[in-house]
């Protein structure tokens, strides 16, 4: 019965120092790996195709919507926390995509502006980061986009003067645009 007891004890001892390191690498592993964030939630105001974080919080005096019969177009001004400008970027870049939009380009640092066009609008969100006081603050900018041939009907006058001689310099004759 003593030879017995006599072996337990070093065959507890191997068994724990073999299993002992299993155990802390498990945790180093679990401490070392970070849960992914979770994906922003979002939601439309006034455009059907700019979701906005749900968790910006609407500057019903900083926006303006103007809509007609043929178009709508307008600023949504947004307050937001100021950790969040990253975040919001990432946001803005997955989402419009999923909207159609087409990143045409970005800057950033002070602040971030992203241009996304569609074949009939344009859109501009700024991100501001805070200063001073202020929390951070988000614009969605949205306006239609002239059709090439509205803009060539509009730059027609312009378009079609010639210009003088080389060496001559003539007056500017007065004309009038017949509408």
């Amino acid at each position: 019965m003593k030879r017995g007891r006599s072996l337990f004890g070093p065959i507890a001892a191997i068994l724990v120092l073999l299993l002992l390191p299993g155990c802390l690498n498990q945790g180093q592993v679990m401490a070392d790996e970070k849960p992914a964030p979770p994906s922003m939630e979002g939601r439309y105001y006034d455009f059907a195709d700019v979701k906005i974080p749900a968790d910006l919080e609407l500057n019903r005096e900083g926006s303006f919507v103007y809509e007609s019969e043929s178009f709508k177009a307008g600023i949504l001004g947004f307050k937001g926390r100021e950790d969040a400008a990253t975040e919001l970027v990432n946001f803005f870049q997955e989402n419009m995509a999923k909207d159609g939009w087409s990143l045409l380009s970005s800057f950033k640092y002070n602040k971030n502006i992203l241009i996304y066009t569609k074949p009939d609008k344009v859109c501009l969100i700024v991100i501001t980061l805070p200063v001073s006081t202020e929390g951070l603050r988000v614009e969605a900018w949205v306006s239609p986009l002239k059709s090439q041939s509205a803009s060539q009907k509009t730059m027609q006058p312009f378009l079609k003067r010639e210009a003088p001689p080389a060496g001559k310099t003539s007056a500017p004759k007065e004309e009038t645009l017949k509408n």
